[in-house]
């Protein structure tokens, strides 16, 4: 897990899953370039994916996780 995707917006958290969402893309695409996905939902969700760079995170209502897609091979 990459401590600081999330963890450096996780203050920054909403209860709006979408404001919370363009906040931490534009943190993570800043911090760490390139493309960063990031999904967030109020309650429960469920996904699968490959990646080395990710971070999840739940504030109050509101979960996000970040991601870098991992490159196919």
């Amino acid at each position: 897990m990459q401590t600081g995707i999330i963890t450096s917006q996780f203050q920054n958290m909403s209860l709006s899953s979408s404001e919370s969402k363009r906040k931490i893309n534009a943190a993570a695409e800043a911090r760490f370039g390139g493309n960063v996905d990031v999904i967030c939902s109020r309650g429960h969700f469920s996904y699968v994916f490959s990646s080395n760079l990710y971070c999840e995170a739940t504030k109050d209502l509101v979960t996000c996780i970040a991601f870098r897609q991992a490159a196919s091979v």
